[in-house]
């Protein structure tokens, strides 16, 4: 639902040297409910945009509610400890790949791909010591 004016609106702020972190984003449109729509092509055009200029965001939304948005089953544990097969959505589990495929390069303690054991659960992991534009963050 916010498309090309929000990233213009965007990028005159970065371009003024505001930091940005976007919150509550996501493939799903604002209309809440199970009928609502999946964009792609919107979100597509979104993490671009936030590919190439450095901006972080977290994905809406990790709820149970009966929305196309929600990436938990109602049936999901409350205490954790999901099953991505059995405890994930469509949603959920898009957003797992993605969110994996994005962040590759995490330390082993917290990547199953790198040594982490094939866990879901994060074990533990260290504040950043150093913090950059456009640079990786080295862990403590």
């Amino acid at each position: 639902a916010h498309g090309q004016t929000v990233r213009n609106q965007a990028q005159v702020a970065l371009n003024g040297g505001l930091a940005l972190f976007m919150t509550e984003c996501g493939r799903v449109g604002t209309n809440y409910g199970p009928n609502n729509n999946i964009d792609q092509a919107e979100w597509d055009r979104w993490e671009s945009w936030m590919d190439n200029n450095m901006v972080i965001w977290c994905k809406w939304s990790m709820s149970d509610k009966n929305e196309v948005s929600s990436s938990l089953q109602p049936s999901a544990p409350v205490n954790g400890s999901w099953n991505a097969n059995n405890h994930l959505t469509s949603e959920g589990r898009w957003s797992r790949n993605r969110l994996r495929a994005k962040n590759a390069n995490l330390p082993s303690v917290c990547n199953p791909n790198t040594g982490g054991g094939g866990s879901d659960e994060m074990s533990s992991i260290t504040a950043p010591g150093s913090v950059s534009r456009g640079k990786p963050s080295t862990l403590r």
